[in-house]
């Protein structure tokens, strides 16, 4: 299932790494939509293809394969770093707007749901626009990550998508660290560490290269990330 991918990229984030979420089309077949798993993102500068890209590295937009999300916490949008000292009481705002039908609409704060509301009728709207809208507040305590977003329940019925997807859409972040420290919870750290230990066997006994030399190069780069993690460990 999204949320599977979505796990390991909470992962990453809650370890510290302020990664630009972004999506495409897997078009394996004619009966997947080119389109139909897209990044929107605001163009910095010009609004052109490379202000778009700008936009793609800023982490100012959401992927999506039908809602549209708008976000907010404190004035602030996704891909803003906010610094602050103690504790701070934050409050974070989202909308999703689409033509599909979706369950719920969540605010999520270091990989764990801080807020949600769920749609309460099945029935279509008179438009044609499902909408809803969801806010909460909430003490900060940490450095912390924040962001929206839609995702059903991998047991729903609803699958209209192509290859039976649910309705789906995520907010980039916006990132909230105290007293400059970056957002680090150990046992993200860990599971990456574990999660390159596994790619490590994997390329020892099951990987296909070219030649010798492509195959020592993949593994001397995943060394030196298991080295990264064991730091970042040591650090916390």
């Amino acid at each position: 299932t999204v949320m599977r991918s979505m796990d390991l990229y909470y992962q990453y984030l809650n370890s510290g790494f302020q990664l630009p979420i972004a999506a495409g089309t897997d078009k394996m077949g004619d009966y997947i939509p080119v389109g139909s798993n897209r990044l929107y993102a605001r163009p910095v500068g010009k609004p052109d293809y490379s202000g778009w890209l700008a936009g793609l590295k800023a982490g100012n937009g959401f992927v999506t394969n039908g809602p549209v999300l708008t976000f907010e916490v404190e004035g602030h949008t996704s891909g803003d770093v906010v610094a602050f000292t103690e504790t701070r009481r934050v409050t974070a705002r989202a909308t999703a707007r689409s033509i599909l039908p979706f369950q719920s609409l969540e605010i999520v704060v270091n990989g764990e749901t801080a807020a949600i509301r769920n749609t309460t009728s099945s029935q279509r709207p008179a438009d044609g626009l499902y909408t809803l809208e969801v806010e909460g507040t909430f003490d900060l305590n940490r450095s912390s990550w924040i962001a929206a977003r839609v995702a059903e329940n991998p047991a729903s019925k609803n699958r209209i998508l192509p290859r039976g997807l649910t309705v789906f859409a995520h907010t980039n972040p916006v990132y909230f660290l105290q007293n400059g420290t970056e957002v680090r919870e150990l046992s993200s750290v860990r599971y990456l560490q574990k999660y390159v230990k596994g790619t490590i066997h994997w390329l020892n006994t099951k990987a296909r290269f070219r030649n010798s030399a492509e195959r020592e190069e993949a593994l001397r780069l995943a060394h030196q990330a298991r080295l990264f993690y064991s730091e970042l460990e040591r650090l916390k």
